[in-house]
């Protein structure tokens, strides 16, 4: 193999790979260890970096078997109606396979074989395996059927723009230009009989990534078929795959709305089919008002526009994950007229407005049981937030772990309404500031938010504080819980008990990198973290208080006057807990810190912490501000993301506010 000497730029991106990395292995880690599965992005969001390869939690209810592992840097789940023992040992087997082929097709990893093949673009051609000749043959073949729309060697062009450190300017046009040369999947040169690969070009480079985890769907399906278990469905990174009807039915699937997540715009039955989505809602820049969003077009270098997502459905996983890609930098004319010409190919479609359309044949590709009705995306969400996620099987098929009963309206399984603020005592909760109303354009996102008055705490809620709730609340634990909250809820904070399995994570590699005991998420004037949305908002109502939304945790972390962090537009080391001690962001802390910690990072209205030390949820479902083991990318004002309203993790806590909302 040729060897090249690393640019400085390389380095950059090992260390920002190893900061995401370490991240992400501890939250993938406490994922799998509290049986907990975070919100999973739509087929918009590829991730920067691998993630680890792990065993997962597994469940079983109702022969059905659920086991979740992350491999790709994206969570899989699976779901298999079996016996549970065959179940879990035929999971397994997919695990194997699946690792055996991110080992060898994934870009980032530096001994794959796409590495490899990257590495000797302009030189010689390299001996691959049967996966990735597979891959390399399906890039070309894709390339080709979607009229270069979609090209797996866009990796140098993509790799100009700063999706991974919104910080960085913007490319300028010769450095596109330069890049454009390099971009074209057609050129890649293969030898069957030989078992080899050529790059013709130095600094061409090649990323599986856009068709790699429909290829690991499909993969999956066929090792669980060989197992006799055809009843199964995949997500990968939220692309489903779903195989033969289960005993009780066909799959029922959803497809969420791009500007509301959690909410969907179809829904409808399926099986053997792929549904892939492709966005602009997960990974962007904001310049100067302007959005960009990552997905790009291999022609001319920019960021697509005039679509808010697409999604494809097809019987083959891997042909919907690249057509949705695809149909996104086409546009709406073009792509759908393109699609109508596919057979066996349908496609539903967000213009930049929000209007859907769909392709001719999509209700009957879906089973007849589309919801076809028209959606208007510009108006906010109402709570709860929904539990349902892009390309995932609806709450009625278990690729979640959820119950029926907690979302059934009726008055058998709905609690009674909380008490009002007016006929409960208001509790001691922390000193508040106060936050003016008005409209201001967010730096991050380039949205417009309308805010009236409030306040909100000046710190996040502690586990002290937490405490009193708990210790208040023994004698009607339920008097102050949402009426969706799911039956026989426990709001006591994941890391408060023994269920998490401490022992276990301290024997891993990142255990004894970033060492904790039983005490560490318990300290009484740390924030409360291992929280989900339902005990912040019972926590809030008990307080006499609300949860901000996300306009208003962006107001009172940043003000109106255009800045990126609550003390200035760019970031200063040492003003927020992030970085878990990663990459020299010696702040002290490798988890949270105390509440009334970072005060020189105040925002401009005196709150705390409203950027790093743990993100807190919001009104609307999503965590805002960022975590102990962020990087600044995700602690800038507006960043955030929707979680699962179950979802628990080491770095969500809870912030309240109060006044009209």
């Amino acid at each position: 193999m040729r060897m090249v000497k690393p640019t400085q730029a390389d380095a950059r991106a090992r260390r920002t790979r190893g900061a995401l990395l370490f991240g992400g292995l501890l939250a993938a880690l406490l994922w799998g260890l509290t049986g907990r599965e975070p919100a999973v992005a739509t087929g918009a969001q590829r991730p920067a970096a691998d993630g680890p390869t792990l065993s997962g939690q597994g469940s079983h209810d109702g022969g059905m078997v659920r086991q979740e592992f992350v491999l790709m840097g994206s969570l899989f789940t699976v779901v298999v109606e079996a016996e549970q023992t065959a179940g879990r040992a035929a999971i397994d087997k997919v695990q194997r396979r699946l690792r055996e082929l991110e080992e060898r097709v994934s870009s980032w990893r530096p001994r794959s074989e796409v590495a490899a093949l990257n590495a000797s673009a302009g030189g010689a051609a390299v001996e691959v395996s049967p996966d990735t000749l597979a891959l390399l043959e399906l890039a070309k073949a894709t390339h080709a059927e979607t009229r270069g729309a979609f090209d797996a060697t866009i990796g140098p062009l993509w790799d100009l723009w700063p999706f991974r450190d919104p910080t960085a300017p913007l490319p300028s046009k010769p450095m596109i230009g330069r890049a454009l040369a390099l971009v074209d999947a057609s050129s890649i040169e293969l030898d069957a009989d030989a078992g080899k690969a050529r790059l013709p070009k130095r600094g061409m480079a090649v990323n599986l990534g856009g068709i790699g985890k429909g290829f690991a769907a499909k993969l999956a399906i066929e090792v669980l078929a060989q197992e006799g278990l055809e009843s199964a469905a995949v997500s990968a990174g939220g692309d489903l795959f779903v195989g033969a009807p289960k005993s009780t039915g066909p799959w029922r699937v959803e497809i969420e709305n791009p500007r509301w997540p959690g909410r969907a715009i179809e829904h409808f039955t399926a099986s053997h089919l792929a549904l892939a989505t492709s966005g602009d809602t997960h990974r962007r820049i904001v310049r100067d008002g302007k959005v960009y969003g990552h997905v790009l077009d291999p022609r001319t270098g920019q960021p697509v526009a005039g679509l808010q997502s697409a999604s494809v459905l097809t019987a083959d996983p891997v042909r919907a994950d690249a057509f949705a890609t695809a149909l996104l930098v086409m546009g709406l004319d073009r792509g759908l007229s393109w699609i109508e010409q596919l057979p066996g190919v349908e496609a539903v479609v967000v213009d930049a407005g929000g209007r859907v359309h769909r392709s001719t044949g999509f209700g009957r590709l879906a089973g007849g049981d589309a919801d076809l009705a028209p959606v208007d995306t510009a108006q906010p969400p109402a709570q709860p937030p929904a539990l349902v996620r892009a390309g995932r099987l609806t709450r009625r098929d278990p690729l979640r772990p959820v119950r029926d009963a907690a979302y059934d309206p009726s008055p058998r399984s709905t609690p009674p309404l909380p008490k009002t603020r007016a006929t409960r005592p208001r509790a001691r909760t922390g000193a508040m500031v106060q936050v003016p109303g008005g409209v201001f354009t967010s730096a991050t996102t380039g949205r417009t938010h309308r805010t009236s008055a409030f306040h909100i705490n000046r710190m996040e809620v502690s586990n002290a504080s937490y405490r009193r709730f708990l210790d208040g609340s023994r004698d009607d634990p339920h008097d102050s819980c949402h009426p969706l909250e799911p039956a026989g809820k426990d709001h006591t904070p994941r890391y408060w008990g023994r269920t998490w399995r401490p022992t276990l994570l301290r024997q891993t590699t990142e255990g004894s990198l970033a060492p904790f005991d039983l005490d560490t998420f318990r300290v009484p004037d740390h924030p409360v973290v291992g929280v989900d949305w339902w005990d912040a908002y019972a926590y809030a109502r008990w307080a006499g208080k609300r949860l901000p939304s996300a306009g208003e945790f962006e107001k009172a972390a940043c003000g109106d006057d255009g800045r990126a962090f609550p003390w200035g537009k760019r970031f200063v080391p040492g003003l927020a807990n992030i970085g878990g001690e990663m990459n020299g962001e010696r702040d002290g802390h490798t988890y949270a810190a105390p509440v009334s910690a970072f005060r020189a990072g105040a925002s401009p209205h005196g709150a705390l912490n409203m950027a790093g030390n743990v993100a807190e949820w919001t009104a609307e479902g999503r965590v805002m501000g960022g975590g102990s083991s962020s990087v600044p990318s995700q602690v800038r004002c507006g960043s955030g993301r929707m979680r699962d309203p179950a979802y628990r993790s080491f770095v969500i806590g809870i912030r309240t506010a109060s006044g009209a909302p």
